[in-house]
């Protein structure tokens, strides 16, 4: 399985189990948890401190959710 490389990435470095951004100066808080690579904190910084979303071919497509029929006894 291949390792895609996540767009954040473009904006920050990884230094072990954290991240810079690179458009934050470092007298501001730019440090981000990303243990095992996790990129969450990353898109939340990016989109609401620099207004910058994923591009639209990385975003995932989910299946919609598939719920079990059930049936209720009356």
């Amino acid at each position: 399985m291949v390792k895609r490389k996540s767009w954040v990435w473009d904006y920050a470095k990884r230094e072990g189990d954290r991240a810079f951004c690179d458009l934050c100066d470092s007298e501001n808080n730019n440090e981000y948890s990303c243990v095992g690579g996790t990129t969450g904190s990353l898109i939340r910084h990016l989109q609401n401190c620099h207004g910058i979303k994923a591009p639209e071919e990385s975003i995932r497509k989910r299946p919609d959710k598939i719920t079990p029929n059930r049936t209720i006894a009356v």
